[in-house]
């Protein structure tokens, strides 16, 4: 993170339940103001029958939290919006599998891992989520993140011969 106000993470899924939604990758963000304000954001982008892009937004006013209790800081909304992401795709997961959710068989393991930023240089270039990504830059309030991807979007497409 660059601006000491605000940042964005990428993180990667894996587990082993069916393909049929990929692996997601989930973005969060977070944005705070001298004011003790602050704003997270997730982006989970997956595939369904076709790329899917789900988004949430939380806001903290970190004078609401007795400092001595917890500290409302950057790092405590990213670990938020993540949270967030996480709770959503598994949501996602138990409506598209309530036969296994019923038997209790299906648990999904999911093991999300923070990786480089420029994996969402490589999903653009492979051709993967492009509306998606474009409405995350138009979308996001991290300037940080739009900034980032109003760079990836410059970037060629893969071209197989």
């Amino acid at each position: 993170m660059t601006n000491p106000n605000e940042g964005f993470l990428v993180f990667h899924a894996s587990s082993t339940f069916p393909a049929a939604f990929g692996d997601p990758t989930i973005i969060v963000t977070a944005r705070g103001s001298s004011t003790n304000r602050y704003i997270g954001e997730h982006f989970t982008l997956f595939r369904d029958s076709e790329p899917k892009m789900q988004p949430g937004i939380l806001k903290v006013n970190g004078a609401d939290v007795p400092q001595d209790f917890l500290v409302v800081d950057l790092k405590f909304i990213l670990g938020e919006a993540f949270q967030f992401a996480m709770n959503g795709y598994r949501e996602i997961l138990r409506k598209a599998y309530p036969q296994t959710i019923e038997l209790n068989l299906f648990r999904p393991p999911l093991e999300f891992v923070p990786i480089d930023r420029a994996h969402l240089a490589h999903l653009w270039m492979r051709n993967e989520f492009h509306v998606q990504l474009s409405a995350v830059e138009q979308s996001t309030q991290c300037n940080e993140l739009r900034s980032f991807l109003g760079e990836v979007k410059h970037l060629p497409v893969i071209t197989i011969s």
